[in-house]
């Protein structure tokens, strides 16, 4: 299967580590250290998984249509789904999931107009939206080890800030294209 290489596995590897966050927390509730520790080792792994999956796609031409989907697949579920569980726990506040969950489901949404425009299924990532991804792991690991602290308050803020910032740079940029589309055609 040409789709399944190197970027490809340890895009897949980065999905199997959420399952396994998620079971560690439910079952200790997020109360119990060492296990919390276990978490942020594994979200750290995750997050190297991540620049190493694109860098790998992109030096050794291994980029696919798959992993084109896969790739944000992986953030996004691992960032919704752990931080609905944190939050859960009283360790992220609710306004920041739902800000979380908002921005990507209007991502979602421009992403399926553009792909039934097009039938193109990249939509290009922009320096917001990956910048938030990488505030929404440190957001995660602080949880886990620093929910009380001030330096955990302030990362939190600036991490809203930057995902509102990509929620509307998204927005823009699919409206542009749309009306760009709309005028090419007319």
């Amino acid at each position: 299967m040409t789709n399944l290489n190197t970027a490809n596995k340890i895009t897949i590897f980065r999905i199997i580590l959420v399952p396994v966050i998620i079971s560690l927390s439910v079952t200790t509730r997020v109360e119990d250290n060492l296990y919390n520790i276990i978490n942020v080792v594994l979200i750290i792994i995750f997050g190297i998984g991540d620049g190493l999956d694109g860098y790998i796609s992109r030096k050794y031409n291994q980029e696919t249509k798959l992993g084109t989907f896969l790739d944000p697949f992986a953030d996004k579920l691992m960032v919704l789904s752990v931080c609905a569980v944190l939050t859960i726990y009283n360790k992220i506040p609710l306004w920041y999931f739902l800000l979380i969950y908002i921005k990507d489901i209007m991502v979602f949404m421009m992403w399926l107009a553009f792909y039934c425009l097009t039938k193109d299924m990249r939509i290009k990532p922009n320096i917001f939206g990956k910048t938030s991804t990488v505030f929404h792991l440190a957001v995660m690991l602080m949880a886990y080890l620093l929910s009380q602290s001030t330096l955990y308050h302030y990362v939190l803020i600036l991490s809203a800030i930057i995902t509102s910032c990509a929620g509307l740079t998204y927005i823009y940029e699919g409206l542009k294209y749309y009306f760009g589309i709309r005028r090419h055609n007319a």
